[in-house]
């Protein structure tokens, strides 16, 4: 047993202190990795003790960017969609146009009680695969009341909106 929790302070624990906080905060883990790891969730440097490293030379290569999505094959931008915040809202009217280095769109969010909050959202445009990626989106409702960013993308080619997976 103490072979095996040498083995995994000194090989698998630096790789959760790097990616621990990630997948914590995507997952909701966040207590899991400090009561099993308590370093692994450490604010400054989310560092393993010195104890617990791995040698240089034993630590893994750099990890390769992911390939770009394909985003032809993304579906079609339908008129009416779930918001990625979920909770039953649904987005209505998102139509984006290019214009200075911007896409941009007014949209309605509709709550399950069917309220309407008005709202206006604004992308980065960035020229890709013979078309532009609307990505990096800021959102903020038209009265003021609220703000945010959005995960989802638009990419626009020849005319047509396609809304990421």
């Amino acid at each position: 047993m103490a072979h095996l929790i040498t083995h995994t302070e000194r090989c698998i624990s630096p790789i959760l202190a790097k990616i621990g906080p990630f997948i914590a905060a995507a997952c909701g883990l966040a207590s899991a990795f400090a009561i099993a790891l308590p370093w692994v969730m450490s604010p400054a440097s989310a560092q393993a003790p010195a104890s617990a490293q791995a040698p240089a030379s034993a630590q893994a290569p750099a990890a390769t960017p992911a390939p770009t999505a394909d985003y032809a094959t993304w579906p079609l931008l339908l008129p009416r969609f779930p918001s990625t915040g979920g909770g039953g809202v649904m987005i209505e009217g998102y139509d984006p146009v290019m214009a200075n280095g911007k896409c941009t769109t007014d949209f309605q969010a509709v709550v399950p009680t069917g309220e309407i909050y008005r709202s206006e959202v604004s992308f980065d445009a960035k020229p890709t695969q013979g078309g532009i990626l609307c990505t990096n989106g800021k959102w903020r409702a038209k009265d003021g009341s609220n703000e945010g960013t959005t995960p989802f993308e638009v990419f626009i080619k020849d005319g047509v909106r396609r809304g990421k997976p």
